[in-house]
């Protein structure tokens, strides 16, 4: 009985130790607080091993801004090449 208390205990004092040391590593509070919920004291000790956050100055960008981002030097030609017009002329043919 007294070590399920003890238990019970350790996880339900898991659940704002994640959260603190969640927001001193940059990272979502309310999720470590619910991982320390659901998985008790492993939690705190996962997010105190991961690396903080970088810190967020831009908006997210999406999936596909990064795709462009990534093929438009291959797609526009890289170095201030000319792009390939026989390509152009038989796409539009």
């Amino acid at each position: 009985m007294i070590g399920f208390i003890v238990l019970l205990l350790l996880n339900v004092a898991s659940i704002p130790l994640s959260g603190w040391i969640a927001e001193r590593r940059g990272r979502s509070i309310k999720l470590w607080c619910w991982m320390g919920a659901i998985f008790g004291p492993i939690a705190p000790l996962v997010v105190a091993l991961l690396p903080s956050a970088p810190p967020n100055d831009s908006p997210p960008a999406s999936a596909l801004n990064e795709l462009g981002r990534q093929t438009r030097g291959q797609a526009s030609g890289r170095r201030g090449e000319p792009h390939n017009l026989d390509m152009v002329l038989i796409s539009t043919a």
